[in-house]
């Protein structure tokens, strides 16, 4: 953040947040002769498809990266304008008069520019309310600046974690990602060599619960890879309603162009009742996905992955289309992640690693690990969630409720107190002899995906924390040093 001057003043939210709730209001009056005007769903509906997507696809013109907010801000504003247009009934809208069209319409682009803009101001609010941004007055310069909070900032632990990605994927995949990735022609190659790899990380950890989920899903995860590269393949098709009988049909068109393993027709079927949902269910869950229903039509949204990539898509609709079946298999026991993570890590002599250590009274350790040269224990809480929203006005879903990295930075604070003075001692935690304590205890929050530290500028900075993969990959390269593991995801975290 730039150095404030000595003449800059912190704006306090409730002197902003009111007057943006009353900019709110007046938009919504303004929407109301709008939607009134509106012709019928069988042309609105379609149409508002088109403009959205247009609205999207200059988006990618003019931010091909880091997106994801903007995406899934104008999809969340399309099921507004759509649920608006439906008021009156579902029955209303028996399918689309038109697919593609040769012009926008201004009245129904007004419509989904005013959701737009009442959903950039809701996303001031919280994000001053919630401290994500802070509004500074610089006396000198009479001017207004917006600057983020230290948590909120992206550091360089992002561009880490896109290279340790890089990193450790096979030579053909980087080969492909070396090359223009933009065309469907190589999008799809890449979709199939990535596979699924946040899913596969938890059939491995808890492999019998997964199993005992799959066999509820009605398909594998190959057929669900292969279903993703096929909803690439209708990007470059332009069209965008679909009966599923031309689901069917493009689909076995499209396996038989790109070699794809053949799937019967039922199973097809159970794939696209997966990857779709009515705009009352997406809309309640707060997520993209790739077709929304309305009947026996299904509207396809291109840009779905543009808000999380495929493998977290098909995990969002899982925990929600399943979540009974979620629940109670996989759901239940990801604390065994912490094998997972521990059997990833190189071993050195004299580190001891622990996982799921419980003590009454105290709390628990997910990951413990212990350099018996040294004396320096290392305390990692895991975090096996992930932020399905991408948006600061849902974000606090993620970070408080998910997440709650306050009552990580609780179980941390318990733990580290326990074992600095000795009321939990390192033979309990390890199960060996260890005799002392020791020297520094070093306490990191480990999350799934998101690279999210909470505590950069508080009273808690001492807790540190990154994503598995970073984690993997500092370990890595420190040959098992953990303070200069715990020193790197520091430094890193304030660039």
């Amino acid at each position: 953040m730039e150095k404030e001057s000595s003449k800059s003043h912190l704006i306090y939210p409730e002197n902003v947040v009111e007057a943006s709730s009353l900019d709110r209001g007046a938009i919504v009056k303004k929407l109301a002769p709008i939607y009134a005007a509106l012709p019928k769903p069988s042309y609105s509906i379609p149409m508002a498809w088109r403009c959205a997507t247009s609205m999207s696809n200059d988006l990618v013109d003019h931010v091909p990266r880091y997106s994801s907010a903007d995406h899934g801000t104008i999809f969340k504003c399309l099921l507004a304008v759509v649920q608006r247009m439906l008021e009156d009934g579902a029955s209303n809208f028996t399918g689309p008069h038109f697919d593609l069209s040769t012009e926008l319409d201004d009245m129904v682009m007004s419509a989904l520019q005013g959701e737009y803009e009442q959903l950039v101001r809701l996303n001031i609010e919280i994000s001053l309310q919630e401290d994500y941004w802070r509004l500074y007055y610089d006396a000198d310069a009479d001017a207004f600046r917006l600057s983020l909070a230290p948590p909120q900032r992206r550091s360089a632990l992002v561009l880490l974690d896109h290279k340790a990605e890089f990193l450790a994927t096979p030579p053909e995949v980087q080969e492909i990602l070396r090359g223009d990735t933009s065309s469907v022609s190589r999008t799809i190659p890449l979709v199939f060599a990535t596979g699924m790899r946040e899913v596969v990380f938890l059939r491995d950890a808890v492999p019998d619960k997964w199993q005992r989920l799959a066999d509820n899903i009605g398909f594998t995860i190959d057929e669900a890879i292969g279903f993703q590269g096929f909803v690439q393949t209708l990007i470059g098709t332009g069209r965008l309603w679909f009966r599923s009988e031309d689901v069917l049909e493009t689909y076995k068109e499209f396996a038989e162009e790109h070699t794809v393993k053949p799937v019967n027709d039922e199973t097809i079927h159970r794939l696209l009742e997966f990857y779709s949902a009515t705009p009352q269910e997406i809309q309640a869950w707060g997520i993209a996905i790739p077709f929304v229903q309305f009947g026996e039509w299904f509207a396809f949204w291109p840009f779905v992955h543009h808000v999380l990539p495929p493998s977290l898509t098909f995990l969002s609709l899982l925990m929600r289309k399943k979540s009974d079946d979620w629940n109670n298999t996989v759901g239940s026991t990801l604390a065994k992640v912490a094998n997972t993570i521990r059997d990833s890590l190189p071993k050195k002599s004299g580190l001891l690693f622990v996982t799921t250590k419980v003590k009454a009274g105290i709390g628990d350790i997910d990951l413990g690990i212990y350099d018996s040269g040294s004396r320096v224990l290392m305390l990692c809480e895991i975090k096996t969630v992930f932020d399905r929203f991408r948006t600061n006005y849902q974000q606090s879903n993620f970070t408080g409720q998910r997440v709650n990295f306050a009552k990580a930075a609780a179980q941390l604070s318990a733990s580290v107190d326990a074992v600095a003075t000795g009321e939990w001692k390192l033979s309990q935690i390890f199960g060996q002899k260890l005799d002392g304590l020791p020297v520094r205890i070093l306490p990191v929050v480990l999350t799934w995906y998101d690279q999210h530290n909470p505590w950069l500028g508080t009273d808690n900075d001492d807790i540190q924390s990154c994503n598995f993969r970073v984690f993997e990959h500092l370990f890595t390269q420190a040959n098992g040093d953990l303070v200069m593991v715990q020193e790197a995801i520091t430094q890193l975290s304030r660039i």
